[in-house]
């Protein structure tokens, strides 16, 4: 369950040492939201979609599917772990508008280990820069998929040829 960190004093996260990677090896259809800085770091290792949600077009990665895990979870850990996505780094914290949420249902996540928000503000270590003026970037990119969009139906393919 994502719960905002303004809601909690405190939270520590422990680690991922030692963790069955239940993120990365989930049944679950798992879809991460991107913004357009995260383009450079996620479309070496994964596909990007434009995914409609909530009636709104989104760009997004899939992390896993059905039946599947992230396909860089390899022998309990991840072979990409330095080129891992966004999503990955910043877990168990997901921005949300102006909001920075965490997932209290990750198993590390609890009263252990480095001090992940006090007081609603993330400590230094636990603390991203894509969590500045989100709401902004992520308006910035629904304008990109909006204009990208706009060519598409003004632009006919295949071009119809003339007769």
């Amino acid at each position: 369950m994502y719960i905002n960190i303004n809601d909690l004093e405190k939270i520590h996260f422990a680690s991922c040492d030692g963790c069955l990677g239940s993120c990365c090896s989930s049944s679950k259809f798992i879809m991460a939201p991107l913004i357009l800085e995260d383009i450079k770091e996620v479309y070496n290792h994964f596909q990007i979609f434009f995914a409609s949600i909530d009636n709104e077009t989104r760009l997004v990665m899939i992390l896993g599917g059905k039946e599947s895990t992230c396909p860089y979870f390899e022998e309990d850990k991840c072979s990409i772990y330095e080129q891992r996505p966004p999503a990955c780094k910043l877990y168990p914290l997901s921005p949300y508008y102006d909001e920075i949420l965490i997932n209290t249902s990750c198993s590390a996540v609890g009263s252990l280990g480095d001090i992940v928000s006090q007081n609603g503000k993330c400590t230094d270590k636990f603390y991203y820069k894509r969590f500045d003026n989100f709401t902004t970037k992520l308006s910035k990119t629904k304008e990109y998929i909006n204009k990208r969009r706009q060519f598409q139906q003004q632009v006919q393919f295949p071009p119809k040829l003339a007769s």
